[in-house]
């Protein structure tokens, strides 16, 4: 198991990203002539500036001081995951930017704009609006997914080089992850607890086939992945179009990465890893030679299938929890929801390891070019502090307290003390080099097994990381 140790301390060495980064991050320009109103230089969250504004709003305002601001208008890029999350059961599951939002409002008397931007086109999107001179000011920052694409292209600024860090409130641990040469260029607030990648799945649906639920199977600590396949089987009607999984990111469940930073601070790509491609393998499987999990889905999709009783299972940040429970109620309630953790991945022969965590732990960051660095920076500053807050309040199983029952927060508990999550680091951060894993989910033939697609993408995948380091060589 050399080499799922060697992932399992990846984000170790991932703080120290190529230390090769240090220098050329912070002159390499990609868009050359990005400028914007501000100045990356201005230190607006500096110890002498006049935060004489008491923040209100929202309930997780308390405690929050702000600074006049002679400009506070701000724009915010973020994905369509925003539209989903806060547009829907905003008290049962708070999100920092909602309130943040919220606040802004009622302190400054103007709505924060939002630049509302599709996942796929959210790294070309922040590129094209840089060049034009017209980039967000704050953008949403989250998962290994954009780092540190967006740090070396110059797309984002140090935020040390525009606010002061030295708060509390901030989780300055999560946020060396997005570091580069000791700077930072993602700022977190203390992480709300179960914020990870779960399995929600119809109770109901479960009980009614015989079989165990994922909850009874973890608390025997026997949730494995050869468990939770064989329950996918004994819920699987294609003739029926009844599957056992449905939803999104199959691959959240797994835990080797596609590329980790080597001992000599280079990036390394790992295809050839046999746990990698047994962990493909699997999803191949399941997806593709004996159909257990419904293809070519959404999470949107899950959250209307499951509480309706016709598929089982799903993966899902595990804050979304309670819209499935408010639509099975919505729907008379025939059906009831529960939750439970990702499956251990015993074909790795391991008992702990998991898939990835952090996966709905948003993190902030200001565009390289700002319109307004001051608004930026305190905007930043007072979302960083309103996830504080949240978390603060929520309590020991957050804002998910009364909608899991005690075997539900048994294990949990236990989970978050004894199991490891590793993260999947540098995945869809290579651009274009991913397509054999959408390939496997998506809706299309497949005339090539699991290996013949890794292999045909290994070219791509050593290409992109060539141009990473070359950025900053």
């Amino acid at each position: 198991m050399k080499n799922l140790k060697k992932s399992k301390i990846i984000l170790k060495k991932f703080g120290k990203v190529i230390s090769l980064c240090m220098a050329g991050v912070l002159t390499f320009t990609l868009l050359s002539g990005c400028g914007g109103k501000g100045d990356s230089t201005d230190k607006s969250t500096s110890a002498d500036a006049d935060y004489s504004i008491e923040a209100t709003g929202s309930p997780y305002a308390e405690g929050i001081m702000m600074k006049e601001l002679a400009d506070p208008t701000v724009v915010y890029m973020t994905n369509t995951t925003w539209e989903f999350i806060t547009q829907e059961n905003k008290e049962n599951a708070p999100t920092p930017i909602y309130h943040a939002m919220s606040i802004w409002k009622e302190v400054y008397g103007q709505e924060v704009t939002i630049d509302l931007v599709d996942w796929d086109s959210y790294t070309d999107h922040l590129i094209t609006a840089t060049a034009s001179g017209a980039a967000p000011d704050v953008m949403r920052y989250y998962e290994e997914t954009r780092h540190p694409v967006w740090a070396v292209r110059n797309l984002i600024s140090p935020l040390d080089e525009i606010m002061s860090l030295d708060d509390p409130d901030y989780d300055l641990d999560y946020s060396k992850r997005y570091s580069i040469g000791g700077k930072y260029y993602a700022l977190f607030g203390k992480s709300m607890p179960l914020s990870h990648i779960s399995i929600v799945y119809n109770k109901t649906k479960i009980k009614q086939s015989g079989q165990k639920t994922p909850i009874e199977y973890a608390a025997e600590g026997k949730w494995n992945w050869t468990n939770f396949v064989n329950l996918c089987e004994a819920l699987t009607n294609v003739s029926k179009n009844d599957y056992g999984l449905t939803g999104w990111n199959y691959n959240a469940s797994l835990a080797v990465p596609l590329s980790y930073i080597g001992d000599d601070g280079k990036i390394v790509n790992n295809v050839d890893n046999v746990e990698y491609r047994s962990m493909y393998g699997k999803l191949y499987d399941i997806l593709i030679t004996d159909p257990i999990a419904r293809r070519d889905t959404t999470r949107m999709d899950a959250r209307i299938t499951l509480p309706k009783g016709q598929d089982a299972m799903a993966f899902i940040e595990t804050l979304e929890y309670p819209q499935f429970v408010d639509t099975a109620l919505s729907n008379g309630g025939i059906y009831e929801m529960g939750i439970a953790p990702v499956p251990v991945l015993d074909f790795l022969g391991d008992t702990t390891v998991r898939g990835s965590a952090g996966t709905c732990y948003a993190g902030y960051a200001i565009s390289s070019a700002p319109q307004n660095s001051e608004a930026a920076a305190e905007f930043v500053r007072l979302v960083t502090k309103v996830a504080t807050n949240i978390a603060k309040k929520s309590g020991e199983f957050g804002t998910l307290t009364q909608y899991l029952n005690d075997e539900e927060k048994s294990v949990f508990k236990e989970l978050e003390v004894n199991t490891t999550y590793d993260y999947v680091p540098i995945n869809s951060a290579l651009s274009g080099s991913t397509k054999y894993q959408s390939t496997i989910w998506g809706s299309g033939q497949i005339s090539k097994t699991a290996v013949q697609l890794i292999e045909a993408d290994k070219a791509a995948i050593n290409a992109s990381i060539a141009e990473l380091e070359n950025t900053v060589s």
